[in-house]
């Protein structure tokens, strides 16, 4: 609701990375095959193109995922 008032739109918050950063927990979360679809749909609709080469995931420790009651999700590095 803080984004609602504040008038914050997703078009003010998605970025490039942040789409990166959404197929990365997909991935580690077991994947869908609706990321696919929805996720360059979103994309184009603010103007913006997702490689179609897909994500290259940087070299180092894993990053394990929780997925909360709430939706939240909840990364950390593995060490």
């Amino acid at each position: 609701m803080d984004a609602y008032r504040q008038e914050i739109k997703p078009s003010d918050v998605l970025t490039e990375e942040t789409f990166e950063n959404a197929i990365i927990a997909d991935m580690a979360l077991g994947g869908s095959t609706n990321t696919v679809l929805h996720l360059p749909a979103i994309a184009n609709e603010l103007g913006m193109k997702i490689p179609q080469s897909g994500v290259q995931i940087p070299p180092g420790p894993l990053l394990s995922f929780s997925q909360q009651d709430t939706g939240e999700v909840t990364a950390w590095k593995s060490s």
